[in-house]
């Protein structure tokens, strides 16, 4: 596979690519596009699918011979129009990058179709 950009404008998202596309289930998982058929775009607290499309872009690209580095450009802009905090070039916390993401993706793929409004409303007041 080919390695992140140690330039890589999103410092955090390089160690988290790194080791979830270590992980052969997940990897696979968006190699073989399975997970095209389970993108949720109508779910509230996703992203209508794009964090889970640049996902699956950065891990065929990663696991195909045709790149040396990577700068996922694309993918932190994603990040960032959902999360301004990660918007900028700055040293950001891993721990709060993993867990956006791996939200971002279960959200983005979650195979609920609705939710009341009750239920949205609690699950907020959660975070």
């Amino acid at each position: 596979s080919s390695g992140i950009n140690a330039e890589c404008p999103l410092r955090p998202g390089n160690a988290v690519l790194q080791c979830l596309g270590a992980s052969a289930p997940l990897t696979n998982y968006f190699l073989r596009d399975q997970y095209k058929r389970e993108i949720n775009s109508t779910n509230k607290l996703g992203t209508k699918g794009l964090v889970a499309e640049e996902y699956a872009f950065l891990v065929k690209a990663m696991w195909s011979d045709t790149y040396r580095h990577l700068a996922p450009k694309d993918w932190k802009d994603a990040i960032g129009h959902f999360r301004p905090q990660f918007l900028d070039y700055s040293q950001k916390d891993s721990q709060e990058f993993t867990s956006f993401m791996l939200d971002a993706l279960h959200e983005d793929l979650n195979r609920v179709s609705s939710i009341s409004v009750l239920q949205l409303d609690e699950i907020q007041h959660v975070f």
